[in-house]
């Protein structure tokens, strides 16, 4: 649990090492005791949390290495245990970090996917929420993935009219995160997630380069103040500095 703390908060040198240390252990419980699920349970989740800290740190084939582990122990569990195993459910949830790991190692063809069978399960989570948290995180969650799409489908190549398709979904998922910004009063975790949107979207539409920017600077300058932004977001800080954008 405290792990997770510090990778909200973007402490990762701490949480990574936990995180390795932590899913060696499961995978010599798993090696022990093969046909205990719990272990099998233990780490799957540990593979996927580790994937969180490298998707954090921008390390994307160890991410990739990472969810891919979580999500054969997973479907092995889903399968053993049948529907009413919490894999069932939670197997698809692995396809956002999946896809925005393929994505980073240039892999967009693959990413994308995966990133539509993701998006599908977001679009139907949202649309069946039993409460506001979890529409909430379905809705910011598959506003992300729309996002990693728009940019793994643009970065294909293929027709102008290709390119405008990813572009308008881009802007669809910049605008749902806008959205969930207001509505959670500014929570840290929605501005984060739209300044990375928004630089994403930037690079789609060169036109609206400096505004767009200006706007993720804007949102990623609001996060730095609540908690010093640190790893991938950092990096997006700085380069939005470097090269003169201003809020």
């Amino acid at each position: 649990a405290r792990a997770r703390v510090h990778v909200r908060v973007e402490q990762l040198d701490q949480p990574l090492a936990a995180a390795k240390e932590t899913l060696q252990l499961k995978r010599d419980a798993v090696a022990y005791d093969p046909a205990t699920s719990v272990w099998n349970d233990g780490l799957a989740t540990e593979a996927s949390h580790l994937a969180v800290v490298h998707l954090r740190r921008g390390e994307f084939a160890p991410a990739l290495e990472a969810v891919e582990l979580a999500r054969r122990v997973g479907a092995q569990l889903a399968l053993d245990e049948g529907p009413a195993s919490k894999w069932a459910r939670q197997l698809p949830q692995l396809g956002t970090q999946q896809g925005f790991a393929l994505a980073g190692m240039g892999l967009h063809a693959q990413a994308l996917q995966v990133f539509d069978t993701t998006l599908a399960y977001w679009e139907a989570t949202e649309r069946t929420a039993a409460n506001e948290r979890a529409w909430t995180n379905a809705a910011r969650t598959g506003a992300m993935v729309r996002a990693g799409r728009a940019c793994s489908s643009a970065a294909l190549g293929g027709t102008p009219d290709t390119r405008d398709q990813a572009a308008a979904q881009a802007r669809h998922a910049v605008a749902a995160l806008r959205t969930l910004v207001a509505s959670e009063g500014h929570a840290r975790e929605a501005e984060l997630n739209a300044a990375e949107a928004l630089m994403l979207l930037a690079e789609l539409l060169p036109a609206e380069r400096t505004a767009l920017r200006c706007e993720a600077l804007g949102w990623l300058s609001k996060a730095n103040t609540t908690t010093p932004v640190a790893a991938s977001n950092a990096l997006r800080l700085r380069s939005l500095k470097q090269d003169g954008t201003t809020p």
